[in-house]
């Protein structure tokens, strides 16, 4: 079921109300790109007009150009038809003349046929005004789903990285703390290091008077981590950050910081 093409279908003339219906039970049954593959007995049965009546408006519908068809083999060896539906290409019913209008509807099928329409019309309007309103904030902006992915954890060093940048350069540009807790979850699920790890390294480059300059994101301290660690090991520094970081090897349940003053 695809609710953007039973929608388009909904902006499309096709100078009958069978016709219409048809073309949307037919964009019902199709995925995304418009595939679908019902019998003529099963539009039939669904818009409650005849075998022969479904056919001439599947017809009609290839000859305007909105939907093409194909043979479809099946795997019993029977064969169907497959329909892809063309709703951006076809000719309106106002630009050309119209293939079996002159063809009598089923008397005992009109009444049924409108109203069934008449129900799906509004059942769609209902759906798109629910998916249009869902896609939106209680503030009336538009919702966007978070690309960035992490843990508190995750999101808590970011929050303790920041304050320590801001300590030294308080005019430094406030970053996305989500995409920085998400390069950390990154490095925690990709490079294998611990939160201890990653605290324990940002915490020398931000006390280094080169590296302090350099390293204002997880970014950088990714990108120059292999760096950082051979230096560090090769000439530990005093650290005056003023942290006290919790050093026990299974840390994993939040960071313990002290903010604003000294350890």
């Amino acid at each position: 079921m695809s609710l953007i093409l039973m929608a388009k279908v909904m902006g499309i003339k096709v100078g009958n109300p069978l016709r219409k219906l048809v073309l949307l039970k037919l964009a019902d049954n199709a995925n995304d790109d418009g595939i679908c593959f019902p019998s003529y007995q099963y539009i039939a049965d669904v818009c409650e007009i005849s075998k022969a009546s479904a056919r001439t408006h599947i017809e009609a519908l290839i000859q305007m150009g909105f939907i093409s068809k194909k043979a479809r083999k099946n795997k019993d060896g029977s064969s169907s038809n497959l329909y892809v539906l063309h709703l951006d290409k076809g000719v309106p019913a106002d630009s050309i003349a119209m293939l079996g209008d002159s063809t009598p509807m089923p008397a005992d099928s009109i009444g049924g046929v409108l109203a069934d329409s008449t129900i799906t019309s509004h059942s769609i309007n209902q759906s798109i005004n629910h998916i249009s309103s869902s896609e939106k904030n209680s503030d009336g902006g538009e919702r966007k789903e978070s690309k960035f992915k992490f843990s508190d954890d995750d999101m808590r060093t970011a929050q303790w990285m920041l304050d320590l940048i801001l300590k030294i350069n308080p005019k430094t540009k406030k970053e996305s703390l989500s995409r920085w807790a998400n390069c950390i979850r990154l490095m925690r699920e990709i490079d294998g290091f611990t939160h201890h790890d990653i605290c324990e390294v940002f915490k020398f480059a931000n006390a280094h008077h080169f590296w302090h300059a350099t390293i204002l994101s997880p970014e950088k301290l990714r990108k120059h981590w292999n760096t950082l660690t051979a230096q560090k090991k090769a000439k530990p520094i005093n650290q005056s950050s003023g942290v006290c970081l919790n050093d026990d090897t299974n840390w994993g349940i939040g960071l313990k910081i002290s903010v604003g003053g000294g350890a």
